[in-house]
């Protein structure tokens, strides 16, 4: 199994590296939107990321006609499974545990997991929008965690006062500008 990362302006772009690279049988494992470049997250251009798997080619072999099969012995001899058959069998085998190391690594993602289910929705959705501006997960958990701490119980389920608890914290890490005088 190969497993491939590609980034394009477009889905149709990544499906057509997608299909140049793996072949016309890969299988789209995960697609999402993603931000890259820019200024301290200004003038970013926005991109779209797809994670594709390609199986291995397997050769089948034809079935076999009726004419052929008048050639055919009537007490016919047991085979084993053959190799062909083995292999595809650990295919199967390697391709389950691949499914499963990828359920694993999306639901078990260290940078999410840190928000607990008691952390009030207004958090979760500040938190949802800073992942996606790919803000680093340590930082937002500090911004989250410092907010939550000056906020009273009943401002912590008021949107719009742990938005600006999260922007005045935001805010305090930032230095004003100097300002100059040309007198």
């Amino acid at each position: 199994m190969k497993i491939k990362t590609y980034l394009a302006d477009n889905i149709q772009d990544a499906l057509q590296k997608i299909k140049i690279d793996l072949g016309k049988d890969a299988i789209i494992l995960q697609t999402r939107q993603v931000k890259k470049g820019g200024f301290l997250g200004f003038f970013s251009k926005p991109l779209v990321e797809v994670i594709a798997a390609s199986d291995v080619n397997i050769t089948r072999e034809k079935p076999k006609t009726t004419a052929n099969l008048n050639k055919v012995p009537l007490s016919a001899p047991y085979f084993p499974k053959q190799k062909n058959e083995e292999d595809l069998e650990d295919i199967k085998t390697n391709l389950d545990e691949v499914k499963k190391l990828v359920k694993d690594l999306y639901v078990n993602n260290p940078q999410k997991n840190y928000l607990q289910p008691d952390l009030p929705v207004a958090f979760r959705e500040v938190y949802s929008k800073m992942d996606y501006m790919e803000v680093d997960p340590s930082i937002i958990k500090k911004l989250i965690l410092n907010s939550k701490a000056k906020l009273s119980e009943e401002e912590l389920n008021d949107k719009e006062m742990v938005f600006n608890a999260v922007k005045s914290q935001i805010l305090s890490y930032l230095t004003p500008p100097k300002t100059y005088s040309y007198t």
